[in-house]
């Protein structure tokens, strides 16, 4: 996939969510690839993420499978330790 196939969420002045083209939605110097996320953004996509499943009519099973695969990140011994790379090693992996 190339930069200009990528999507993004955005929410509407209605308070709908859509999926936009990155390339509309901002300037490129200000996007965070998910690797580079904290873990409180991480966090807050997540949460958004799964708000926006349900509201588009995600299969439960989906939404909750996304829902455990976070849990046990935020969870893992090393999002808890004292060592940075591991950390950064789970933000990578999601």
């Amino acid at each position: 996939s190339t930069d200009n196939d990528m999507l993004t969420l955005l929410q509407t002045g209605d308070s709908l969510h859509a999926f936009v083209p990155i390339a509309s939605a901002c300037s490129k110097s200000t996007m965070i690839k998910d690797e580079d996320l904290s873990w409180e953004e991480f966090a807050e996509a997540a949460h958004r993420l799964t708000t926006v499943m349900r509201e588009n009519d995600w299969p439960e099973e989906w939404v909750d499978n996304h829902i455990k695969f976070w849990l046990a990140l935020e969870s893992h011994p090393w999002r808890h330790g004292h060592c940075e790379i591991s950390k950064c090693a789970l933000l990578a992996y999601q």
